[in-house]
């Protein structure tokens, strides 16, 4: 027993897989940058303090803490994208909850225009 345990704490984590990274059932929108090409994602810690927050990232309206968004904006979501923030800290949450952060900013860029055109 103490074998095996011992052979799968020598096994570096891997770096996901560039299919892992995109999501086509999200409209091809980025669910995770490459960590080298990230440029505007938020760091570990500012991810945890909205996580442990009482606001919504997407449309500063209330939220639970332990929640990373309000149940509006969490359940406008694809299931995928909800089903990947599930995850925990270090086990690619931080990364489910950048890209959807990402879609549903994309997505009220679009509910905007749409408005700006209506009116």
């Amino acid at each position: 027993m103490q074998e095996q345990q011992q052979l799968f704490s020598e096994i570096p984590p891997s770096k996901p897989k560039r299919s892992e990274l995109f999501d086509r059932h999200a409209g091809g929108v980025t669910l995770v940058d490459p960590p080298d090409e990230r440029q505007d994602g938020l760091a570990f810690s500012e991810i945890y303090a909205v996580f442990m927050g009482r606001k919504c990232p997407a449309c500063d309206g209330p939220k639970g803490t332990r929640h990373g968004f309000c149940g509006t904006c969490f359940y406008s979501l694809p299931r995928v994208l909800r089903d990947r923030l599930y995850r925990s800290f270090g086990s690619g949450y931080e990364g489910a909850h950048q890209g959807a952060h990402n879609w549903l900013k994309a997505k009220q860029v679009v509910a905007r225009e749409k408005d700006r055109v209506r009116a």
